[in-house]
């Protein structure tokens, strides 16, 4: 009973500081780790066409400018455009909010790109990103990269 009593007791400490930092992240300047955070500081870049493939592999993704609300996401470079992917897309929650307004930034280093956000449906243009996907993770390309739940978002210049 008494370990029980301890295990109980070590598990509401974790839920707890994990609750902490869930909110901390909030109003925090860009996500900390898997929790969302509050709004991405730094100079806004205004270079229209800047060259992604300096992104590597992750970017920091604000979304709804109203009430800023960002996250740590993958991203394609894919020419001189940028690309985001979402698993499972239907049942994330940012996806929703960003559709409903499409204005997003993007951070990279210390500089904003202001962006909008375009869902990909040409059938052409999501093979070559799946390729891509499955190339920068090492992944098959049949794999998680190609399932269908997987949508990909084009950050075009607003």
């Amino acid at each position: 009973m008494r370990v029980i009593r301890k295990l109980l007791a070590v598990a509401g400490a974790a839920a707890l500081a994990l609750a902490v930092v869930a909110v901390a992240a909030r109003f925090a300047d860009g996500p900390i780790g898997p929790f969302p955070g509050g709004a991405l500081s730094g100079s806004v870049d205004p270079d229209p066409s800047p060259d992604w493939r300096v992104a590597g592999s992750t970017v920091e993704l604000e979304i709804r400018p109203d009430d800023p609300w960002s996250l740590r996401t993958d991203a394609i470079p894919y020419g001189r455009e940028l690309y985001v992917p979402s698993f499972q897309a239907e049942r994330r929650r940012w996806v929703p909010v960003a559709l409903a307004d499409p204005r997003v930034q993007v951070r990279l280093g210390h500089r904003l790109h202001e962006r909008r956000l375009e869902r990909v449906t040409d059938p052409a243009t999501r093979a070559r990103l799946v390729e891509l996907m499955a190339q920068l993770h090492g992944w098959a390309p049949d794999g998680i990269a190609g399932r269908d739940t997987t949508w990909y978002f084009h950050l075009a210049p607003r």
